[in-house]
């Protein structure tokens, strides 16, 4: 049970609705680390729709909002439950120099870009006329787009024109089966088909931009992060499953916290107690290297 949490609000980017949401706490984040650990799209996405859910203030749809929403949401939440700096390894884009550097990446800067507008509604024919959607987080899950994902593949292309096709005469695309609409996409005349990409190609994207000079070859970079996995990386740089089972055992075996305790606190908390718990350590260690010190210059002056 949470007592007490800070509530924040923000806009969900497609809808432009407010929406207030808390933190999550050390127990949810194990949650993403043991996704972290999985390390494929599915596992992220679950572990991602399953935090916003219960960081929302009130019940929220997580399968109708698009997929750049629950980025844009999973970000802001964990600016706010770990804190807004990530610290990340990023490789320098020359390729002859390749050295990894630490970066600092403000995630409070990561923005909604906009790509322009298309017609939503397509006529295939004079009986038929598409509404069109942007991708939403049911639609990517029902048909399984993040599994076996090539960009360049007919069968992705397939599943992503079949993802934002909303409804058909007015019938929600719900209504039918996958395969039924699959099939049903496949038949699409190419006219068809580029104009439902053209519409895809709007879909706003949620981006930030990491700006960092090498520290071997001293090159400028400006690396773009985007995309749901990209940005899940970035977001848990800083924890490990095993990191996240190390600190937890060491606070409560060495320190006398609790699981229920530790679990409840918001994972910002939990470092700030871990940093005072380090210092309180090099501090005593100096205490009582100085008090053995003065034994040693006392016993030889007798």
């Amino acid at each position: 049970m949470i007592y007490m949490a800070p509530v924040y609000e923000l806009t969900i980017p497609s809808s432009g609705k407010r929406m207030h949401f808390r933190p999550y706490v050390v127990s949810e984040e194990k949650v993403l680390a043991m996704a972290g650990e999985a390390d494929d799209i599915k596992s992220i996405i679950t572990a991602v729709k399953r935090i916003v859910s219960a960081c929302a203030d009130s019940p929220i749809d997580v399968d109708s909002l698009c997929l750049f929403d629950l980025e844009y949401l999973f970000i802001n939440i964990r600016a706010k439950s770990v804190g807004e700096i990530s610290r990340v390894k990023i490789a320098c884009s020359d390729e002859s120099c390749n050295t990894y550097n630490d970066v600092n990446l403000d995630l409070s800067k990561t923005k909604v870009v906009t790509n322009g507008t298309a017609d939503s509604t397509v006529a295939l024919s004079d009986e038929v006329t598409l509404t069109l959607q942007y991708i939403t987080v049911g639609a990517y899950e029902r048909f399984e787009v993040g599994k076996d994902y090539d960009g360049t593949s007919v069968e992705t292309l397939m599943k992503l024109l079949a993802c934002s096709i909303k409804t058909i005469n007015g019938v929600p695309t719900t209504e039918y089966a996958v395969d039924e609409l699959l099939h049903f996409v496949e038949s699409f005349s190419r006219d068809s088909i580029q104009k439902i990409q053209s519409f895809i190609e709007t879909t706003p994207v949620v981006q930030t931009v990491i700006e960092f000079k090498c520290k071997k070859c001293k090159k400028e970079n400006a690396i773009t992060v985007s995309g749901i996995g990209a940005f899940f990386k970035v977001a848990m740089a800083h924890m490990s499953l095993m990191n996240y089972y190390k600190e937890n055992f060491a606070m409560m075996q060495h320190h006398g916290y609790s699981l229920a305790e530790l679990e409840n606190m918001i994972p910002w908390e939990r470092e700030i107690y871990l940093a005072l718990l380090s210092e309180h350590i090099v501090q005593e260690n100096e205490r009582i290297a100085k008090q053995n010190a003065e034994i040693k210059a006392k016993s030889r002056g007798r």
